[in-house]
């Protein structure tokens, strides 16, 4: 047996195992645990249900998303004695910004009916750098007590560009027959839903302004531009590969009699052509009834003059919905430059 200095080694060995049990036992009729007679749940015996601290804290709590296009705040009355419908536009909330990387824009709000039965849009003033614009406006239109239940009214919002009347961020479509109380002002609170997207055009667009100065009586019509031109026999070529050089030209017509013509200048070989020539039209107030636009756009087929026309659309009072509304449009904003696009048919 091996020793050093009259010492076993083994014997060293054994004691030093036997104090090492001696503490561990002490030790463990120390704990709280075994002093109260509970037993302690670790990660292996766990109650089933239980978490351990933290690991509530930890999961991560649903939020409410805020709708994609935003929400709006308004309030309806009908007074039936003077047979106006009052509108009063409160707010937006959290509108969807169009601007790239921008979380707020320079916005307003158009407010319509449908049917219109004459009555022009309303538009607000511009709320500046926010995305939830207050507006706080009132809108009174003339209804008959009749035909109030049967409309229906249209909130859209834009962000303010040169020619933001095409582009909504936005819109809401309200029955006033879900509002069964117009006697009191309650305020409303909707979601915003998707602009409904006009149908692609085969024939293509053209994007028109409109002014007008009631006391020069004088009528203002810019064209801008155009863009996917095309002849109605090549429906199998891709819109913007055309290269025929194009023009547009202008009737003013009144009672289906024509007028005046006009003609914009000649644009080379292009299906997306920028005219931006303007064009004053001698109209009285009285005339804004019973005279319209005619807008056709032509492409030259060679030099001798020749040329057929790609497709038209028509502006006023009376015509079909895209060029009527373009027409009130104007007519509400009496000074102000209106711009809207058309598709060519």
């Amino acid at each position: 047996m091996l020793s050093y200095r009259g010492v076993s080694l083994k014997d060293d060995a054994t004691t030093a195992a036997r104090k090492r049990s001696l503490f561990a036992a002490k030790k463990s009729q120390s704990t709280p645990a075994n002093l109260c007679g509970a037993s302690v749940d670790t990660p292996d015996n766990k109650p089933e249900g239980a978490t351990s601290v933290g690991e509530e804290d930890a999961s991560p709590k649903e939020e409410i998303a805020p709708p994609p296009y935003g929400k709006v705040s308004f309030a309806i009355t009908y007074d039936k004695e003077l047979e106006q419908l009052r509108v009063f536009l409160e707010q937006m909330s959290q509108v969807a910004v169009k601007t790239p990387h921008a979380t707020s824009a320079d916005t307003f709000a158009k407010v319509s009916l449908s049917p219109d039965h004459g009555i022009p849009v309303s538009l607000t003033r511009v709320v500046c750098k926010t995305n939830s614009p207050v507006y706080r406006q009132n809108f009174i239109f003339r209804v008959t007590p009749e035909a109030v239940r049967e409309l229906v009214i249209k909130f859209q919002v834009f962000e303010l560009d040169d020619f933001p009347h095409n582009d909504p961020i936005g819109e809401l479509e309200y029955p006033l027959s879900q509002n069964h109380d117009l006697d009191n002002a309650v305020t409303i609170w909707r979601d915003l839903k998707k602009p409904e997207k006009v149908p692609s055009a085969s024939k293509g667009e053209i994007l028109i302004s409109l002014t007008y100065l009631p006391n020069a009586e004088k009528l203002t019509l810019v064209v801008l531009k155009a863009r996917q031109l095309r002849l109605a026999e090549w429906r199998t070529s891709t819109p913007g590969k055309s290269v025929l050089d194009n023009f547009v030209k202008i009737t003013l017509v009144k009672s289906g009699k024509v007028m005046k013509y006009k003609q914009t200048r000649l644009s080379r070989k292009s299906c997306n052509p920028v005219y931006n020539e303007g064009f004053a039209l001698k109209v009285r107030q009285t005339e804004l009834d019973d005279v319209c636009l005619t807008l056709a756009m032509c492409v030259r087929l060679n030099h001798l003059g020749f040329h057929r026309v790609v497709g038209r659309c028509i502006v006023g009072r009376h015509v079909g919905a895209e060029g009527a509304s373009h027409w009130r449009d104007m007519i509400a904003t009496p000074r102000s430059g209106v711009g809207q696009w058309h598709v060519l048919v």
